[in-house]
C-alpha cells in the first residue's frame, strides 16, 4: 500500500475506534440515566416516612458518588448506599442535605439544622442520635465535614438546645 492509502486506512480505523468508545459511553450514560429518577417535593418516602425539603426535588441515583449531596435546586441520594443505614440515619442524611438548602454550605450548620428539625418533629431521640453518631464516629472528616467524634459532639449540643421532647 502507498502512503496515502495507509493514512486513509489509519484515519478510518481511528474514526471507528472513537465511534466505538463514544457508543460505549452513550450506552453507559443511558444505563445510568435509566437508574436515576427525580422525585417531586413532598413525594419522597424513605423507610416509611414522607420527607420534604420545601420545594426541593430529590434525585435518586445508584450511580451517585456518595450517599447524598446537595446541589442548587436538588438533593441527590444514592439509594444503594443509603440502604446500608438504619432508618433514622437515612432520614438524618436527607435532612442534612436539606439543611444545605436552608443554611448554606456549612456542614456543621447543616447537621444542626437536621438535628433541630428532626427533634422538633418528634422522631429524633437521644437514642436515635446515638445511631447517627455511630454511623460516622470513625470518620476522619473531609470535604468540610469535621472528624466523626467532633461532629457528633456538636450534633449533641444542637440536640440539647433544640425545642422538642428530650
Amino acid at each position: 500500500m502507498e502512503a496515502p492509502e495507509l493514512r486513509t486506512l489509519a484515519v478510518s480505523a481511528f474514526c471507528l475506534f472513537v465511534a466505538a468508545v463514544l457508543g460505549a459511553t452513550v450506552s453507559i450514560s443511558s444505563a445510568a440515566a435509566q437508574q436515576a429518577r427525580t422525585v417531586a417535593p413532598g413525594k419522597l418516602v424513605i423507610a416509611g416516612r414522607r420527607l420534604r425539603c420545601g420545594n426541593v426535588p430529590t434525585r435518586l441515583s445508584n450511580g451517585a458518588p456518595g450517599v447524598g449531596f446537595a446541589t442548587p435546586g436538588a438533593i441527590t441520594l444514592n439509594p444503594r448506599l443509603l440502604r446500608r443505614y438504619p432508618a433514622v440515619v437515612r432520614w438524618m442524611i436527607y435532612y442534612h442535605e436539606c439543611g444545605h438548602h436552608r443554611v448554606g454550605a456549612s456542614e456543621t450548620a447543616a447537621d444542626c439544622y437536621a438535628v433541630r428539625r428532626a427533634k422538633r418533629a418528634g422522631w429524633l431521640t437521644a437514642g436515635g442520635l446515638r445511631h447517627v453518631c455511630d454511623s460516622f464516629r470513625s470518620s476522619p472528616g473531609g470535604r468540610g465535614h469535621l472528624p466523626g467524634p467532633t461532629r457528633c459532639r456538636l450534633m449533641q449540643q444542637c440536640f440539647r438546645s433544640a425545642p422538642g421532647p428530650r
